[in-house]
This record gives C-alpha cells, structure tokens and sequence, in this order.
C-alpha cells in the first residue's frame, strides 16, 4: 500500500540487539535512498538519514521503516522535482525565493541516543529548489540557539560555495544573501557583535557567520516555521505541513 510520507517514525529509532540477517540488504536499500535523496528526491533526505544511521545495528523495526519508504516511493513514483521559476506556492513563501534565498533549520537533539542535532538547509535560486542537505550535527549542542547555530554555519557555507559557483558563470547576486531563520534568538547571536559567555564555546563558527553577516555578503532574516521549508530536514512533520512544504521544494505531480 502506498504511504503519503517517506517517514514511519524514523526519527526515534533507537540501537539494540543486531537484526543480522538482512544487513546487506538493508545497507543497500539505504545506499539507493541515500542516492535517490541527494538528485530526485529530496523530502527523502531525513528518512534516509535516520535510517542510515541504524546500518549496523539492525533491528526488525528498521527494515520495517526502510520498507515504509519504499511505499511513498511507489506512491509518489509520478511526482517530479520541478524547476520553474513561474510556479505559485503562496505570496508569503514567493517573495523569499523569487531571486535567491536560504532556509536553514535545526532539530535540537533529536537523536535519543547520541543527543546529536540535525542540521537542514533548503537553497533556492530563480524560484527553484537547487540545493539541499539533511545532516546530524558533529558534535553536541547545549541549546535549541546552539543547534540554529550550527545549522546556519553548515548552510552558509553551501551558499558561499553556490554564490562563487554563480559568480564564476558570469552570475551576480545583487545585495545579500538571504538566510531564512525561525529562531531569533539565534539570529540576535549572530548580529550581535558581543560574544556571551555562553556562546565561547562556539567562537570559530561565531566568528565565521559574524563576518558574513557584518560585511553584507549574508543577510539573517527571520522566517515562521510554518513557511521555514527547511522543516522537511530536520524533522518529522504532520502530514500537511509536510505536503505544503514539499510543494514549496517543487516536488509536485508530473505535468
């Protein structure tokens, strides 16, 4: 039977005992996602993250979310990614992507276990969805604010990269860099031109996005995380939060 979404409460998977006989199997299903999460399907990008995670350690219950996926494939064999700079999603969402922009999000220690954060970002250039990333964050953040940190440190340097990648094809983004943030308090962090105690820790990524910021190359901007399509990377999501967002991404039924 067909599933309207790729996760089936992936994100609390935890570690036990090894369900040994289908590892390989399993490894390799979770190698095509992988794959399939990074071109065509990017709503895939958390749920195969997640389950990735668990390729060594394999219980029943993660062969039964792998198989999960499997059915939103099916059920979502005829949508597409689409690149249209002319598609309407809603006029708040359209005017943050006309030209070029960032969503960026973090899931503060998401992972029962390890206590790792997910990091997320979704970059848009002409309208269209062109970059995007679902990743557990390294090392382990002490707050939501540090999560948001992280999260935006591993987004801009993708949009640095892109942002050179345009200007190298004789492309010039006027004027900032908008990075789409729902948590304000992360974003007075990283305006301020203070260094809290509280955030010592961090200093190289403090200092990194500060001069971004300060020199005008990257813009912070808060975002509400009903629009923050970022969402879709870092958490599961209630059906048609996750539908909407999937539409803002472009990946809609082939015309």
């Amino acid at each position: 039977m067909p599933s309207d979404m790729p996760d089936s409460k992936t994100g609390v998977l935890t570690d036990h005992m090894p369900y040994q006989d289908l590892t390989k199997a399993y490894q390799s299903l979770i190698g095509s996602y992988q794959y399939l999460a990074s071109t065509y399907w990017p709503e895939l990008s958390t749920a195969a993250m997640v389950l990735g995670h668990h390729s060594s350690k394999l219980e029943a219950k993660h062969m039964a979310a792998a198989k999960h996926v499997m059915r939103y494939l099916y059920g979502t064999k005829n949508y597409v990614l689409m690149f249209d700079p002319e598609k309407t999603i809603d006029d708040t969402v359209n005017s943050h992507i006309r030209a070029a922009a960032a969503f960026m999000d973090a899931d503060w220690a998401l992972d029962s276990t390890t206590r790792l954060s997910i990091s997320g970002y979704a970059i848009y250039f002409m309208g269209s969805l062109v970059g995007w990333s679902s990743v557990r964050q390294r090392v382990i953040a002490l707050s939501s604010t540090e999560a948001e940190y992280y999260a935006i440190v591993h987004a801009a340097k993708q949009v640095l990269w892109f942002r050179l990648f345009l200007m190298t094809s004789g492309i010039e983004i006027p004027g900032p860099f908008p990075m789409l943030i729902d948590n304000k308090s992360a974003i007075a962090q990283a305006s301020s031109p203070a260094i809290s105690a509280r955030s010592k820790h961090i200093h190289i990524k403090y200092l990194f996005i500060k001069n971004y910021f300060g020199d005008g190359t990257l813009s912070p901007t808060w975002v509400s995380s009903s629009i923050n399509v970022a969402d879709n990377f870092t958490k599961l999501l209630s059906f048609p939060l996750f539908d909407r967002h999937r539409t803002a991404l472009g990946i809609v039924p082939s015309p």
